[in-house]
Formats: structure tokens, sequence, C-alpha cells
């Protein structure tokens, strides 16, 4: 039922909220708005997003300092997240699937610190629990 969802929905838009700069300066710059999520085309999935980190680069967006970066900025460069919708031509990942994706928060899109977000299925790897586990203990 849940992946019959996920297919419907693949091709649909939805509405979101996401954070953004509505401009340079401290933290009094930065906002919530609601923003159309579009579905995924060939190979790209879009993803639920359950954690996004925050990065210096992400606070260097709205430094004053920082050349040529527009208003309106949708910032994030890592997120974790379940799989929501997949597009054409996309097998290696599946609605449901958690994940983790590095993000370029300079694209017309934006970064990750949304809901949803729409990226490349290249930059997403599924999420390894024994991985991150192994790697902790130094196996």
């Amino acid at each position: 039922m849940k992946q019959d969802m996920a297919v419907r929905s693949a091709n649909r838009s939805l509405t979101s909220k996401a954070v953004t700069y509505k401009g340079l300066g401290g933290y009094d710059v930065i906002e919530f708005v609601e923003r159309t999520v579009r579905a995924p085309a060939a190979g790209e999935v879009r993803i639920e997003v359950k954690a996004a980190a925050v990065n210096p680069a992400d606070l260097m967006f709205r430094d004053p300092g920082w050349p040529n970066m527009t208003s309106n900025i949708v910032p994030g460069m890592d997120a974790a997240g379940v799989i929501e919708s997949v597009g054409p031509g996309v097998s290696r990942l599946h609605p449901g699937q958690k994940v983790i994706a590095a993000v370029n928060p300079v694209r017309p899109e934006g970064g990750a610190q949304a809901q949803h977000i729409v990226v490349p299925a290249a930059s997403v790897v599924r999420y390894l629990r024994v991985f991150l586990r192994c790697r902790l203990l130094s196996c």
C-alpha cells in the first residue's frame, strides 16, 4: 500500500516547507517558506528529509562578505531521510528506503534544509546502520 502511494505521488508536485535566507545578515534573515516541490525527473529521487546538517558554508551564505549570493537561498549540503518517490530509470533506490544525500545548495532548487528535496539519484546512498556502527567501533 505504501509503495502504491509513493508510485502515485511520483508524478505529482507537492507543497512543502523550507528554510530560506531572505537576505544577507544575522539570524533575523532566516525564515520558513512554503514552496512547491516538483516530481522527480529521470534519474532523480524525492526525499522526505528527516535531518539536515548546518555547515559553516550555510552560515556564509548570509554573510555580507560572501560574493554573488542572492536572497531566498535554501541552505544545506547534507540530508538524511526516506525516499518518497523515484523518477524513471532509478532502480538502485526505492520508496521507503532510509538514505543520506549530498546536496548542492546553490542549485536553483536550493539545499537540504527543507521537508522534501529532489536530487540526482547519483548523490544518494542508502543508510546502512551496520556500516556506521562498524566505523564507530573501528572494525
